[in-house]
């Protein structure tokens, strides 16, 4: 603040922005917009700028274009295998492998599967748990790859889940409260 006043070096303006004195002297004029109260903006030649805004780069609306079908996709694979899950509820050897296989072949989709998995066994009876989890041990033992890591992640709660159910049911079956039930 070289001018010792609390303003410094600014002076006051009008609702322009423009100081009294800029404009009274010809050196600035207030700005105005044109009638219809749209200022031209330069852009590319032959080009508005309002079709820029309103249409996206073709890089962007190709990358749009690709999410929204690998939105669509990861639901088809989703429904797909909730749909073939809901065929195993008891300890089948072939349809696990197919399950195991259609996890191999949409492994770019693993986390889709994985929580399809967790989602399913969340919500299957005890006497149904037991196989989901051997889809699980050979998805991992078989395929590998992302779902080690992705069922590392939820594996102990699904394990925990399972046994609490299991336990619950059992102790239901011959009219016992579980013992644990006050931990």
């Amino acid at each position: 603040l070289s001018s010792g006043s609390p303003a410094g070096n600014f002076l006051p303006c009008n609702s322009e922005g423009h100081t009294d004195s800029e404009i009274g002297s010809g050196r600035r004029k207030p700005f105005t917009l044109p009638a219809g109260g749209r200022a031209a903006v330069p852009g590319p030649i032959g080009v508005h700028r309002q079709e820029l805004v309103r249409r996206p780069s073709t890089g962007m609306a190709a990358a749009m274009d690709e999410a929204a079908a690998r939105d669509k996709r990861s639901q088809e694979i989703e429904k797909e295998y909730l749909s073939s899950l809901a065929d195993l509820n008891v300890n089948s050897k072939p349809l696990i492998n197919m399950l195991t296989i259609l996890a191999e072949e949409n492994v770019e989709y693993a986390s889709v599967i994985v929580k399809s998995v967790e989602n399913h066994l969340a919500q299957v009876g005890p006497e149904v748990k037991l196989p989901i989890l051997y889809l699980v041990d050979s998805i991992v033992k078989n395929v590998g790859k992302q779902y080690k890591s992705l069922f590392s992640q939820v594996i102990v709660d699904m394990f925990c889940g399972v046994f609490e159910t299991v336990r619950n049911t059992e102790a239901d079956e011959i009219g016992m409260e579980p013992h644990y039930a006050q931990y």
